[in-house]
This record gives structure tokens, C-alpha cells and sequence, in this order.
């Protein structure tokens, strides 16, 4: 009895550290397998402006693939190993069937005519009144004027009363003087409390950036952020691109002048041509790329629990 416990144990031991061992693997390629993206952008005006964006973003040896395209009916799409996820067959159908119902519908209504009426046929117009057959009507039957009932009378007399009696009596010269300056001490003490509380909490905050803990967590952020940034940013970027605008030469120097200041890190593989003279946009772009998880993880953590990132949001969370 006692070794055939033992073998359950030994068996249901064995499938634990299996389970632990493969949720343990499905962990490390998470994070260290990285995130492949590739973008390829092409533009061109001669005939009409016309592009063509290509976005593919793939991981773990092209098991999950994203495509993204513009111009195109069918602009994402997302695979599973060889399975299309997304979007579904039904789905695509469902959309050509209400391109296909609309453009019907078009054809069968057709334009509108017109119909003329002819010689036989009868038109029904409308028949204003002759000013013949009018006939003024008297203002009273018997001719005798209406005298007013004596209700009228006492409804005017209680108006009256009634606006006499919501009328103020009205201030001496001495009290609205004492009110102009109550008011305007009342609002000259409301705006010395607003500027005594701005006062407060500039010098506040500017105790804070002062603070050690401050510099600290700012430094560490700025340090993370740059190497987040460097682990996202793409490794190859080729392209070649003329830019010009007749109009306003102004923006083709700004953009130039973008350029230039990226031309450190772009190198010669990415080449701009300034054009003046005329309108043109011509671009082949191609940029390649990868994202690593561990690193953007990593870099969250050591924000998240760094003690004077904490403390500095404490600090400002009870000024609010």
C-alpha cells in the first residue's frame, strides 16, 4: 500500500514541476523573446498623390503576426501560428454584401423626371377669394360701445398696489457710498487670500524641486525613460525622400533643418533633398526594429518602488 502511495505522490510531484517548469519558460520568452517590427511607407505625387503604408509586427519565430496596410479593404490583420484571427471570413463578406446592396439600390433607383402635363389632362389650382365677395363685418352687432366691468377696474388697482408694494424704498447717498467701499474691502481681502494661497504653494513646490529626494527621482526617471526609448527605437532606417513646397519655402528649411539635427543618428542611409522651386513629395522609407519586454518592465518596477518616487508623490498629492 505504502508504495503505491508513494508513486502517486512521485507522479502527482512530477506533473507539479512540470506545470511550474512550463509557466516558468512561457515567462522568460515573454520577456526576453523580443517584439520584431518592420515599416515600409512609399509616397509619391506625379500622378495624383498617391501612398502605400506596410506595418508587420511578428514574435516568437513569426507565430503571432500582425499585418497592417493602407490603402486597402482588408487594412489589419492578425495571425495565430498559419489560423487568421482576425478579421473573420463572415465578416469580409458581410462587408462586400452592403457594398454590393448600396450600389444596387443606386442603380435601381435611377434619376427623377419630370412628367408635363398635357392638353386633356386637368390641373387642380388653388382659387384665392375675390375681393368682391368680402364683406366687412361690423365691429359690434348693435353698434353700441362696450363698457368696462367693474372686475377690470379692481384687477388695474390690485397691479398697482402689488407694484407699489414690491418697490424698495430707496437708499440715501451715505448707505450706497458705505456699500461701494464694503465691497470693494470684501473683494480686495478675497483677492490677498487667493495670492497669500499661490504664494503658499509656489513655495511649496519650489521646495520640493529643491529637495534631494526630488533630484534623485528625477534623475532616475530621466535614466529609464532614455534607455526604454534606445530599446524601442529602430535599428535600421533606410529612406530617401524630396520634399518641396513652392508657397512657403519656410517649412521646407524647418523640416531641412529637422533633418539635419537627426543626421548624427540617421547617418547616410536616410537622405532628404530640399526642393524650393515646386510642390514634389516623393518618399521610400524602410525602418526596422525591435522591442524587448524585460526592458520596459524592468524599467516600470524600478520606478514604481523607488522610495523617493514615492515620497515625492505623497508630497504632491497632499497639496492637492
Amino acid at each position: 500500500m505504502l508504495p503505491v502511495i508513494l508513486l502517486i505522490l512521485k507522479i502527482i510531484g512530477i506533473t507539479i514541476l512540470c506545470l511550474l517548469g512550463l509557466i516558468l519558460l512561457i515567462i522568460l520568452i515573454v520577456l526576453f523573446v523580443p517584439v520584431r517590427y518592420r515599416l515600409k511607407a512609399k509616397a509619391d505625387d506625379k500622378a495624383g498623390f498617391s501612398y502605400d503604408l506596410n506595418v508587420k509586427v511578428t514574435w516568437l519565430l513569426h507565430i503571432v503576426n500582425v499585418l497592417f496596410v493602407m490603402p486597402s479593404d482588408e487594412k489589419l490583420r492578425v495571425r495565430l501560428f498559419v489560423f487568421k484571427v482576425f478579421p473573420r471570413k463572415k465578416e469580409i463578406k458581410d462587408k462586400k454584401d452592403k457594398a454590393s446592396k448600396t450600389e444596387k439600390t443606386e442603380e435601381d433607383k435611377g434619376p427623377v423626371e419630370y412628367h408635363e402635363p398635357g392638353p386633356d389632362e386637368n390641373v387642380i389650382t388653388e382659387e384665392k377669394p375675390s375681393e368682391d365677395l368680402r364683406t366687412d363685418e361690423p365691429d359690434s352687432p348693435t353698434g353700441i360701445e362696450k363698457i368696462p366691468d367693474n372686475k377690470d377696474n379692481k384687477k388695474k388697482k390690485d397691479k398697482k398696489e402689488k407694484k407699489s408694494k414690491n418697490k424698495k424704498p430707496r437708499k440715501s447717498f451715505k448707505e450706497r457710498f458705505n456699500g461701494l467701499i464694503a465691497g470693494i474691502r470684501q473683494k480686495f481681502i478675497n483677492t490677498r487670500d487667493k495670492v497669500d494661497d499661490i504664494r503658499k504653494n509656489t513655495q511649496y513646490y519650489i521646495d520640493i524641486y529643491n529637495s534631494d529626494e526630488f533630484r534623485s527621482a528625477f534623475s532616475l526617471c530621466k535614466n529609464k525613460l532614455i534607455s526604454i526609448l534606445k530599446s524601442i527605437l529602430p535599428k535600421k532606417i533606410r529612406g530617401n525622400v524630396i520634399f518641396g513646397k513652392e508657397d512657403s519655402p519656410d517649412t521646407v528649411g524647418m523640416v531641412f533643418s529637422a533633418y539635419s539635427v537627426l543626421y548624427p543618428k540617421v547617418g547616410r542611409s536616410f537622405v532628404l533633398t530640399p526642393e524650393f522651386e515646386k510642390d514634389i513629395i516623393d518618399a521610400d522609407i524602410y525602418v526596422k526594429g525591435r522591442i524587448f519586454v524585460f526592458v520596459l518592465l524592468f524599467g516600470a518596477l524600478r520606478i514604481y518602488f523607488d522610495k523617493n518616487v514615492k515620497k515625492i508623490l505623497k508630497m504632491i498629492k497632499k497639496e492637492k
